[in-house]
């Protein structure tokens, strides 16, 4: 989850968001159906270099296979062109800019779980 820990989206997409994550996961009993989930958070600081910087990082070195819940439309755009590979998913549930789904548009695999 790339989400905005510290500025103006913090309230919605913050730390709360990062913990009703991992409750979601342990609700959903990952590990009993043999998934190895984890949620791990970070603070694009409403940055679009930061948040690419931190998306890479994810993506290219602790080899993460999706982001989700980046608000900050100009991050979102950002971070989409982040992922290379077409395993690796970046879900934006809140970002205003279409953008995301017009000219910067990427398709997203679909995952057999």
């Amino acid at each position: 989850m790339l989400n905005d820990q510290s500025g103006l989206y913090a309230d919605i997409a913050g730390t709360a968001s990062v913990w009703m994550a991992r409750k979601a996961v342990r609700g959903f009993r990952c590990r009993r159906q043999g998934m190895k989930v984890e949620i791990i958070g970070g603070d694009h600081q409403n940055k679009p270099d930061i948040g690419l910087s931190i998306a890479r990082q994810w993506f290219d070195v602790d080899k993460v296979d999706a982001i989700a819940d980046v608000p900050t439309s100009s991050v979102a755009a950002r971070d989409q062109r982040a992922y290379p590979r077409q395993e690796q998913v970046f879900l934006a549930r809140s970002p205003a800019t279409s953008d995301l789904t017009g000219k910067r548009a990427r398709p997203t695999p679909c995952m057999d779980l």
